[in-house]
């Protein structure tokens, strides 16, 4: 520990802030670039390639992409799950990629891997439907997620076999984006 702990070679930017997931990490920079590394399979990593990212010499710094996460999108804060990743931007909108088990990235389950086909980040990837208030805080359990509007409320989605999303029931909470629901009907 201590010195003797290797630095995780980000290309030299600031770390803002870390988002841990159960398979992957990613890492939000000085100047709003957002970075993830770990197991390429499950996609929270935000590009193309199914391959992992800092097992192998070359893959970490500057080797490493930025995540394209839109032209009006400026993130301040980062969530993952085991499968999952979302970013809450300056805006209070959220957006969400990888895979969609369980609704924890509040799409459909059918929607499959958000972020594994081209042209599905960027301005493509649509900012979740949270109702009319913008969000101040997310967080991601292992397949759910929970986002604090500015009134204090909260709505959550995902998986709910134990009651983690709140709404009174074990079923998933339905998705707050594509073929889901408005996620103001989920729980208060």
């Amino acid at each position: 520990m201590g010195g003797h702990l290797p630095v995780v070679d980000l290309g030299g930017l600031d770390v803002v802030q870390l988002a841990l997931g159960f398979w992957h990490s990613c890492a939000l920079l000085a100047g709003a670039t957002v970075k993830c590394f770990g197991r390429g399979f499950v996609l929270g990593l935000g590009d193309t390639r199914w391959q992992n990212r800092g097992d192998n010499p070359g893959e970490m710094g500057s080797e490493l992409p930025a995540l394209d996460l839109g032209t009006d999108f400026e993130p301040v804060e980062l969530t993952a799950g085991a499968y999952h990743t979302c970013a809450l931007s300056r805006r209070g909108t959220v957006k969400c990629w990888g895979y969609a088990y369980l609704l924890g990235l509040g799409w459909s389950a059918a929607a499959g891997y958000i972020g594994s086909r081209p042209n599905e980040m960027g301005d493509s990837l649509p900012t979740l439907d949270l109702g009319a208030l913008p969000a101040v805080q997310i967080s991601a359990g292992v397949v759910h997620t929970c986002a604090v509007l500015v009134d204090g409320s909260a709505r959550c989605w995902g998986e709910s076999d134990l009651g983690q999303l709140g709404h009174g029931t074990t079923e998933p909470g339905h998705g707050a984006g594509k073929e889901g629901i408005d996620a103001s009907e989920l729980i208060e």
